[in-house]
Parts: C-alpha cells; structure tokens; sequence
C-alpha cells in the first residue's frame, strides 16, 4: 500500500485500534480503583486482578505505539498492528474465561486483522 492511496478503511481502523487501546489504558487505573466493582461481575482474586491490570497496560501502551505507527505511515505499523491485535485476542481468550464482557475485546483486533488479510490480498 502506498502513502498516497490510503482509504477511509485504513483510517477507520486506526481510529478504532486507538480508541481500544486507550481505553484498555483507562481500565488499568480503573482497575487499581473501586470502581473496578462497577464493570465486574464475577469477583476476581487480587493476584487475578493485578494480571488483568498488568496486561491491560502492556496492551493499552504497545496499542498506543502501534496506533501511532499507523499514523504516521510506517513501514511497520501495519506488522505491529497486526501484532499487538493478535496478542489482544490470546488475552481476551484468557477474560473470557472470567468473564464473558470480555467478549467485546475480540471485535477491533478481528475487524482489523480481516481488514489487513483484505488489503494485503489486492
């Protein structure tokens, strides 16, 4: 894909791989919180919860890079995007198992991964 010929798609999905991913961040404060209580519905262990905290913020800031690279069109973002979104989908397997609002972590990283698969067969 050149620099010149990026499509509305293309945006869209950066768009939707940033606003995952700083949400992911926002979940890692809310997580160290009270409020954690609010979005969980089965209770979790503290260990539990500092491994959820933990992977949250290592998404939330590889997602941030990488959401960036894509930005800024380079050479490696569409790698590292398609990277740090399956990586999301091996976590978001793991949430599931907790929870089953984990479930709507699958829908940007699989949007985008079809998305570059797509993109990559034209």
């Amino acid at each position: 894909m050149s620099k010149n010929n990026i499509g509305r798609g293309y945006w869209l999905i950066t768009g939707l791989n940033t606003l995952q991913a700083g949400m992911r961040v926002l979940f890692t404060y809310i997580g160290t919180t009270d409020m954690i209580k609010e979005f969980l519905t089965t209770p979790v262990t503290e260990q539990t919860m500092m491994i959820i905290n933990i992977s949250f913020l290592i998404l939330g800031l590889a997602g941030l890079i990488s959401s960036l690279s894509l930005i800024t069109r380079k050479k490696w973002g569409i790698l590292s995007a398609t990277i740090v979104s399956s990586a999301t989908i091996i976590f978001d397997i793991w949430g599931v198992t907790i929870q089953s609002t984990a479930s709507m972590g699958f829908i940007v990283p699989i949007v985008t991964l079809v998305y570059f698969y797509i993109l990559r067969s034209r």
